[in-house]
């Protein structure tokens, strides 16, 4: 079920909001077979900064539009339109009530666009003001008003403010066609927002459950992610990591330059609080350019995976190949459970307490588990948790 937040100054702000949500579900279907429903919260401008929402996706109009995108986070917000059919007859019907009145239009940016121009084709005189956080209602009234205005047409902040002053006015109103196609967007907006965070939610547990220690670096050189197997080799915390820059974080030297300058590495050995660890560092790419590096340490038979790159960098080919068939064995063993549960198992093997695997996963079969348990015994790093 997704749940559609309408943020509006009163209820029927929007008229027949919920009707026309039903018209939409009827005629254009539902994506990814979901239900919608809509509730409206009508709030007062200045209460929309302790606004709390139980929803999927926000709609709202205007100066709250703007507000609520400065403080909301994790929520998609869309806009409703006013559409230029929509300022047509608004200003026609300022056209009929108050006959020869030059018309100030105190709205957002969207809706005062060239409403001056659309106002001469309609034989009439109008002035755009833009409304935004800056700029109040009761100052642009107070601006077109000097420049011979004479009403007011806007939303609810830009009416209060001309009803102090005695001045005509109209509510803005946003036609139905406006909202059917917020409630598209909406829609599509709700559902790539939901995959967007199962997908997020899937890779947060199996990096927070995998043995490996992982960490991730932002393009500004600030933590953006420390896993707990990351926690424990560096020995740090999360709360006080992420966030901050990595020269300003208690790691070891050699470790910042390795993850703030311009290298990808791959099996990079570093010592590190008494420990040698098995580093990769890879860059995260978007349309081709990086935005921030991951790195990750392998901690379940790392004497044995150190092994093959310090004999293959010494020139030792034939002991890195055996090494290497050595490890193989065991390797072949996580093919047959899926990740990360045979790593979490394999973990658990070698004294590192990370419990059971996070549902919908489950653990490795006994018949698996004694399997890695024997290659690791033919290894010899049963109990190697650092090296």
């Amino acid at each position: 079920m997704i749940k559609i937040a309408l943020v509006v100054p009163f209820i029927n702000f929007i008229p027949g909001a919920k009707e026309i949500l039903a018209r939409h579900n009827q005629m254009e279907g539902v994506f990814d077979g979901e239900r919608y429903i809509l509730e409206e919260y009508a709030v007062p401008q200045e209460e929309l900064q302790d606004l709390k929402f139980d929803a999927d996706v926000i709609i709202a109009r205007g100066l709250y539009a703007e507000l609520l995108k400065g403080r909301i986070r994790g929520i998609p917000l869309v806009e409703v339109a006013v559409q230029g059919f929509d300022m047509v007859q608004n200003l026609l019907e300022c056209k009929r009530l108050f006959p020869g009145q030059k018309v100030a239009v105190i709205a957002s940016l969207s809706m005062v666009y060239n409403v001056d121009r659309v106002a001469r084709l309609l034989g009439m005189e109008a002035g755009g003001y833009c409304l935004n956080k800056e700029m109040k209602a009761d100052i642009l009234l107070r601006q077109a008003l000097r420049d011979s205005c004479q009403m007011v047409l806007g939303g609810t902040s830009a009416c209060a403010a001309a009803e102090k002053l005695h001045v005509d006015h109209l509510l803005l109103i946003s036609g139905d066609s406006s909202f059917y196609q917020c409630l598209t967007e909406a829609k599509r907006a709700a559902g790539i927002h939901r995959r967007a965070y199962e997908k997020a939610t899937l890779y947060k547990n199996i990096i927070n459950y995998t043995s490996d220690g992982i960490v991730a670096v932002d393009s500004s050189q600030h933590f953006t992610m420390v896993n707990p197997s990351a926690q424990q080799v560096l020995r740090i915390k999360a709360e006080s990591t992420v966030g901050e820059m990595v020269s300003s974080v208690a790691i070891p030297q050699e470790l910042k330059i390795i993850l703030t300058d311009n290298r990808e590495y791959s099996n990079r050995v570093l010592e590190t609080k008494g420990k040698r660890i098995l580093l990769t560092k890879k860059f995260t790419l978007v349309k081709g350019e990086p935005v921030g590096c991951v790195a990750s340490t392998a901690n379940v038979v790392p004497k044995l995976v150190c092994s093959i790159y310090n004999q293959f960098t010494q020139g030792d080919i034939q002991g890195a190949l055996e090494s290497q068939y050595k490890l193989n064995p065991f390797r072949m063993v996580f093919d047959k459970a899926t990740f990360p549960v045979a790593t979490k198992d394999a973990a658990n093997l070698i004294g590192l307490d990370l419990g059971e695997p996070v549902r919908p996963n489950t653990g490795c079969s006994d018949e698996v588990k004694a399997l890695l348990e024997k290659k690791l015994d033919a290894i010899g790093e049963k109990y190697a948790a650092t090296v």
